[in-house]
């Protein structure tokens, strides 16, 4: 059928597996002021703090995005399951 979509569950388990390393990587971390970088210190900080804030939201949305692409990936299982075993077999 010309356009259908195909699930590739081999495809959603491995980004479920890359998320979740990716969560692993950026638990607990932080970023902190540059060290010896004299005079440009200043012009750093707010480089730090939007990198900060950027490392904040990748540990707050990783796992989300992890419990989410697990769930659509369990229901087009499912949905797929079910309609196969609804479909009308051939004699």
């Amino acid at each position: 059928m010309a356009g259908a979509l195909k699930w590739d569950a081999d495809s959603a388990s491995s980004v479920v597996s890359d998320l979740n390393s990716a969560n692993s990587e950026v638990s607990g971390k932080s970023v902190g002021a540059p060290s010896g970088c004299g005079w440009s210190k200043s012009a750093a900080t707010p480089v730090v703090s939007e990198l900060q804030s950027t490392l904040s939201d990748l540990q707050r949305t990783l796992p989300e995005l992890s419990k989410n692409m697990s769930a659509a990936d369990a229901s087009i299982r499912q949905t797929d399951k079910d309609s196969a075993s609804s479909t009308p077999k051939s004699s």
